[in-house]
C-alpha cells in the first residue's frame, strides 16, 4: 500500500517497531497490533521504540559473538 504513495520502507522509521519478526515486511495483522500497542501515553511510545532498539542491540551482539565463535 505504501509503494503506492511512494513511500519507501527507508522513509518509514517506526517500520522496524511495526516489523517485531523481522521479515522485511508488515503483514495486516502486525500492523495493526503494533498500532494497537503504540495508541496509549506518549510514555509507552517511548518504552516501545527502547525495547525495539534494545532487542535489535542483543540480536547484533549475538550475531557477532556467533561470528567469533
Amino acid at each position: 500500500m505504501v509503494q503506492l504513495m511512494d513511500i519507501h520502507r527507508e522513509d518509514l522509521q517506526v517500520f522496524p517497531v511495526l516489523d517485531p519478526d523481522g521479515s522485511g515486511s508488515v503483514s495486516y495483522k502486525e500492523f495493526v497490533e503494533q498500532m494497537y500497542r503504540m495508541k496509549t501515553p506518549a510514555d509507552h511510545i517511548l518504552l516501545v521504540f527502547i525495547r525495539h532498539t534494545t532487542d535489535v542491540i542483543i540480536r547484533n551482539i549475538e550475531e557477532e559473538l556467533h561470528l567469533l565463535k
